[in-house]
């Protein structure tokens, strides 16, 4: 790579055999290049015309999804923009010329949160392109519904819409009302996906939901429903023929735990305590099996005789 001089000399060493391009760019628009095949030793000298392509204006109308004007909209291809004028209308100078090619006119609110485009054939510096008509996006709402486990709305809870690209659930959060309602305002048409965490303890708990809007100022529902948790209680005894229980054993519970990184369930260690009296371990309800880190029944080495488990489920709602 070179930078050209004040003359527009440029000089590039190391050029190897084979083929070539060599490629001038003035601007991001404004480039010039020059193709071919080079041989071992070759002192090339290549010439690069910069050429300021033939442009055309594009015309055309920008609205809402009900038909309205869309006035002040942003109407663009690449770095040329201009607004659309109050009903709705615009004229884009400065699109390249190329014949029988496709282009992309692309308009947005200022805002930036309702988009649309075209596609255009520029034939013709002399002669303006119309008909160049965008529709933006629609926008509508969603409202969830927050409940506990025996189905009562819970009020404080925080719902995040689920974006995909933040850190955890989302960065877009609202707090529940008196009876468990939340609404989002301003998303697009489609598909919305929230979640929510809710703590207590030791215990986390992780719900989803999502809702469709359907067009253009209708509003989505969802209902998202909290799974709860219960308790495992149980008995280790010393290995056979002793009755005698197995104090100071480490009991470890493998259930699901929330993973508040991406957002979601996932199977790990939710509980590890010593054995006593009277010791309950929490889980999801989803999870009802207790089970030793590698899945199996706990074994003690002694006499190398498996543990024997006599394990009840105390389940609170």
């Amino acid at each position: 790579m070179a930078t050209t001089a004040l003359d527009g000399s440029f000089s590039i060493k190391g050029m190897p055999a084979g083929p070539y391009d060599v490629v001038a760019q003035f601007n991001s628009s404004l480039s010039a290049d020059q193709t071919g095949v080079a041989a071992a030793g070759d002192n090339l000298t290549i010439p690069l015309q910069i050429v300021i392509p033939a442009t055309g204006t594009v015309s055309g109308k920008v609205t809402l999804p009900n038909g309205t004007p869309a006035a002040g909209a942003v109407v663009f291809q690449n770095l040329n923009a201009v607004l659309s004028n109050a009903d709705g209308t615009f004229s884009l100078p400065g699109i390249r010329v190329l014949t029988s090619q496709s282009q992309t006119i692309n308009a947005r609110t200022q805002d930036g949160i309702r988009t649309g485009q075209t596609s255009v054939v520029v034939n013709s510096s002399t002669v303006p392109t119309t008909g160049a008509n965008i529709t933006l996006s629609g926008l509508g709402s969603a409202q969830f519904t927050v409940l506990d486990p025996s189905g009562k709305p819970v009020s404080g809870q925080i719902v995040t819409l689920r974006d995909g690209f933040s850190f955890g659930c989302g960065s877009i959060s609202q707090t529940t009302n008196a009876n468990g309602v939340v609404v989002f305002t301003g998303l697009p048409v489609g598909s919305v996906a929230v979640a929510a965490i809710q703590t207590s303890g030791s215990f986390s708990d992780l719900v989803t939901a999502t809702a469709t809007i359907t067009q253009d100022g209708t509003r989505g529902f969802g209902t998202m429903q909290f799974h709860g948790s219960g308790t495992v209680t149980g008995t280790v005894l010393k290995p056979i023929p002793s009755t005698q229980p197995a104090q100071g054993a480490i009991v470890q519970l493998m259930s699901n735990t929330v993973d508040q990184t991406n957002c979601l369930l996932s199977a790990g260690i939710t509980q590890v305590g010593a054995d006593g009296p009277d010791r309950d371990l929490p889980v999801h309800r989803r999870e009802r099996r207790p089970r030793g880190s590698n899945g199996l029944p706990i074994v003690f080495p002694d006499a190398g005789r498996p543990e024997r488990h006599a394990i009840e489920q105390r389940w609170h709602g």
